[in-house]
């Protein structure tokens, strides 16, 4: 299936359509987009809501699936790839430990109370994955969506204690030292993989 028989079959909209009866089609097309718009709106509010610590309505959460699932289906389309470009919002994050600790953390997560300070220390650079690390020797990914986390930085690390941090609604730090980004995070089941 070519990339336009991807997009037409998740449109709904036939291309054949479009050929015979351009007129129907940009109808059909200007009605899908309106749902889909009306769609995107809920699937914001039900983030921001997240970020907020408030509850969604149904509807806003059956949005959010709706748009991630038709996102996810639309990157399958470009050329049988399964990613579309990687959003702005979207930051990856390495950490540094050994290749046992890496692989039991793939299988079950990271697991705070083995951490030295009780949260988990992140470097935005691939290459030095050990940056706070006890133990060396393998790197673990994870993606942050910054939309989705309240960060703070040297400002507030300076002023807060990290209980205090927690209690204010942070999820973690971002620490920049020049082209250096640490990151503290205080749970890290909020990032992705």
């Amino acid at each position: 299936m070519g990339l336009l028989d991807s997009i037409d079959n998740l449109l709904g909209t036939r291309l054949g359509l479009l050929a015979n009866d351009p007129r129907a089609a940009i109808g059909q097309m200007n009605q899908q987009a309106g749902a889909f718009n009306q769609a995107s709106l809920l699937a914001v509010q039900a983030e921001r809501n997240a970020m907020n610590g408030r509850p969604s309505t149904p509807e806003q959460l059956a949005a959010k699936q709706m748009v991630d699932d038709y996102t996810r289906n639309l990157a399958m389309g470009f050329a049988g790839s399964t990613s579309l470009p990687k959003p702005s919002n979207i930051l990856e994050l390495y950490h540094g430990t050994s290749p046992a600790a890496a692989k039991a953390i793939e299988k079950s997560g990271f697991d705070i109370n083995k951490a030295a300070d009780g949260t988990v220390w992140f470097t935005s650079n691939p290459n030095i994955g050990e940056v706070a690390a006890s133990n060396k020797g393998a790197v673990v990914k994870r993606l942050l969506d910054k939309n989705s986390m309240k960060l703070g930085g040297w400002k507030e690390t300076d002023k807060y204690s990290t209980d205090e941090l927690i209690n204010m609604g942070y999820d973690g730090l971002m620490l920049k030292d020049g082209n250096q980004i640490t990151y503290q995070i205080f749970n890290p089941q909020k990032l992705k993989k």
